[in-house]
């Protein structure tokens, strides 16, 4: 097919790496490997512009498929206004977002507030939010005690604000386990839900995975952490001292202030004028 168009761009979100043997097998059968990347190079990858959610997968990509580096740009994603709508008094809340699914490992997250709940204040609640019910859901509200851990699913943009706005940290364990960095699954690809509730005065513990390392500043503005024992530490920290927190949430909204709608709608069009 034969675009006839002045200049094509690219919008490109995730880790996507060249084919090999095992991947032909998975995918291709039959076909020859060289010509399926070049195939996929030239229909995909040779484009006028192409530009990615985080440094972390444009990096990946120029190296992995030779994309000319003049040609990539950043644009992350925004968070909405309403997330930095003011905040209600926080509460000693810790909050997760994203799909019951084995990859966003909330599993690890019931196990790990279970173990360090003796050390955080009596008032400690962890919440945990999806898209929709699951089997796997299913299974977590079977197990916990709904006092203590809260399990909620399909809310509006109103809602998510009112649950970052109330709580006091952010826990992301996507990337817990997986040793392959640029894994094709597994990774966040920017972590716009951390972003958003960064926005909310939120302040995120979470595996230094993905692109993650783009929003969250260790020891500014949260804290990313290579295992469950640091992510327990850094919340238990964060839990027991006030005044640290509350200059951490400040610092988690300046840099949420990064991806503003306003400064998407800017790169966007400079993108598309350039």
């Amino acid at each position: 097919m034969k675009i006839h168009c002045r200049k094509t761009i690219l919008h490109h979100q995730v880790v996507y790496k060249r084919l090999n043997e095992a991947t032909m097998v998975e995918r291709y059968p039959g076909h020859d490997m060289t010509s399926m990347n070049a195939e996929i190079h030239s229909r995909f990858f040779s484009q006028d512009k192409v530009f990615f959610p985080s440094n972390y997968i444009r990096d990946f990509m120029i190296n992995q498929w030779g994309i000319e580096v003049t040609a990539c740009s950043v644009i992350h994603p925004f968070v909405d206004d309403m997330f930095f709508e003011p905040a209600p008094p926080k509460e000693q809340t810790i909050v997760s977002e994203g799909r019951f699914e084995p990859i966003k490992q909330q599993q690890v997250q019931i196990e790990l507030f279970d173990r360090i709940r003796p050390w955080l204040p009596k008032t400690a609640r962890l919440t945990l939010i999806g898209s929709s019910r699951t089997s796997l859901s299913e299974h977590f509200e079977k197990i916990v005690d709904p006092s203590l851990v809260r399990i909620r699913y399909g809310l509006t943009l109103n809602e998510m604000h009112r649950e970052y706005a109330k709580a006091s940290v952010i826990w992301s364990t996507t990337g817990f386990g997986i040793a392959d960095r640029y894994a094709e699954v597994g990774q966040e690809s920017f972590g716009l839900a951390t972003a958003e509730a960064m926005a909310s005065q939120c302040v995120p513990v979470a595996v230094d995975a993905g692109g993650l390392a783009e929003i969250i500043e260790t020891g500014r503005n949260g804290y990313l952490v290579s295992d469950l024992q640091e992510m327990g530490y850094a919340t238990v920290q964060l839990l027991g001292d006030i005044v640290t927190k509350k200059k951490m949430a400040i610092e988690a909204l300046y840099k949420a202030r990064n991806f503003s709608r306003q400064s998407f709608r800017e790169k966007t069009r400079e993108l598309f004028l350039s």
